[in-house]
């Protein structure tokens, strides 16, 4: 089968699916047929499990990944994929630790695709990235933004959480 984009490795781990589903299904099919080959049954670090392979592999493939949504912006600025390409390049620059780029990105989608589909999303993960980048009052006004504009978001309570948790390093308990 084909290989699943890279993002969508990490949402899968995000999600908490078990990482032998996330090896199987990434090819689309047993463990002759994924998209590790067959250094999948392997464990390269010795600690009995393939998480190093899996997140080497997520690398390579975000990289990739990161290519072709820049590509889709790029070249094709008026597709109807543009919305998805962007956010999902935002994304991708998140789940790299590029804290700084994310910022930009998401910051850059929110003001070119306001009430998109991903606009509530994008506020939250522009916080993530804020907060990566160790901007922690953006991130904490990106939050409250969130957390009043979609209060019935399924991301509130982490929203919630995470503005708890830079309260709390700001010893301001009663906003915690």
């Amino acid at each position: 089968g084909e290989a699943t984009p890279g993002c969508v490795f990490v949402d899968h781990l995000a999600s908490g699916e078990l990482m032998d589903t996330v090896i199987h299904t990434a090819g689309g099919g047993g463990p002759n047929n994924n998209a590790f080959g067959s250094y999948a049954a392997g464990d390269f670090d010795g600690d009995g499990s393939q998480d190093d392979l899996v997140y080497f592999r997520i690398g390579e493939s975000l990289r990739l990944t990161l290519d072709a949504f820049g590509t889709v912006s790029r070249e094709h600025p008026e597709s109807f994929f543009r919305e998805a390409s962007d956010y999902w390049h935002a994304m991708c620059q998140l789940y790299l630790g590029r804290y700084q780029e994310a910022q930009l990105e998401f910051k850059a989608f929110l003001d070119k695709f306001l009430g998109g589909i991903y606009y509530a999303d994008s506020i939250y993960r522009l916080a993530i990235a804020q907060y990566g980048a160790k901007n922690f009052e953006a991130a904490a006004e990106s939050l409250r933004q969130f957390i009043e504009r979609f209060p019935e978001n399924g991301m509130k309570p982490e929203a919630l959480g995470m503005l708890g948790d830079i309260h709390g390093s700001w010893s301001e308990l009663d906003e915690a």
